[in-house]
């Protein structure tokens, strides 16, 4: 193909990026797109899962940052069942990188089981899958991949604990208003309560699965300790009343005859 003088100057005015959003979703807009190290490391060693009856010929690739602290999942054809999976499983579109990305914390565990969790959804999904390592892929062909925990309990400073869920648990949100001494933070984006309260904190996690971090874990196990050394009464009595002492006698006049003064 012969390109002009003039378009090739407009294309290298504007830039790849660019010019990919005018093309739109078609297939050359990807081979304008510069291979990162993490598109790199993928090829490298990657390892694809193909399910029975595959939805499209094109391969989902999903790959940890090298970093481990994000996620990235991308698919050279614009299609919304793999938009839905992604974006349940908490991935935004990155118009820079051009592909789809998930930050990571630490409550999440770590990268490789949640790309194990990704690339497990895209395969029931219909989707063939590109994991950017066999262990990875062992991870998901064998079930050994650790689901990631999206409801936590977690200390404050203050002494209470934070109870933090995910987005659209209502059912949740709803149970949280019936307990006692809790109330939301916007700030915190959770439910503060007590850790005095541990035992509604208990049943509460129990019912709604969710986990604690060590330091909250702490805090609740504190709280019981503290409420087994209290001393427990069963009865107050009233306190004894102090005896009135008798009011003294206010003594009577006497008169002394003159003759009995002394002089």
């Amino acid at each position: 193909m012969i390109v002009s003088a003039d378009l090739a100057a407009f294309i290298d005015a504007i830039g790849p990026d660019e010019l990919g959003r005018l093309i739109g979703w078609a297939r050359p807009r990807y081979a304008l797109l510069p291979v990162t190290s993490d598109d790199a490391a993928v090829s490298e060693g990657a390892t694809v899962l193909r399910p029975a009856s595959p939805v499209t010929v094109e391969v989902a690739s999903v790959w940890p940052t090298q970093d481990g602290r994000g996620l990235r999942a991308r698919l050279r054809e614009k299609n919304e069942a793999f938009r839905a999976v992604v974006r349940a499983a908490g991935f935004e579109w990155n118009e820079r990188e051009f592909c789809w990305t998930r930050t990571l914390n630490v409550l999440e565990g770590p990268a490789q089981h949640r790309v194990a969790e990704l690339g497990a959804d895209l395969l029931r999904a219909g989707f063939i899958v590109s994991v950017s390592s066999a262990t990875i892929a062992d991870l998901i062909v064998t079930g050994r991949w650790i689901p990631a925990t999206k409801r936590w309990i977690l200390p404050l400073k203050s002494g209470d604990v934070l109870l933090r869920w995910e987005k659209g648990g209502d059912e949740v949100w709803e149970a949280t208003k019936h307990l006692r001494g809790a109330h939301w933070d916007t700030a915190l984006q959770g439910t503060v309560i007590s850790a005095a309260r541990y035992a509604d904190v208990r049943d509460f996690a129990e019912r709604f699965a969710f986990a604690a971090t060590p330091e909250a874990d702490a805090l609740l196990l504190a709280a019981a300790e503290a409420e087994r050394r209290q001393l427990l009464v069963l009865d107050v009595p009233e306190p004894l009343q102090p005896k009135r002492k008798p009011r003294a006698k206010k003594p009577r006049e006497v008169s002394v005859p003159d003759d009995l003064l002394a002089d």
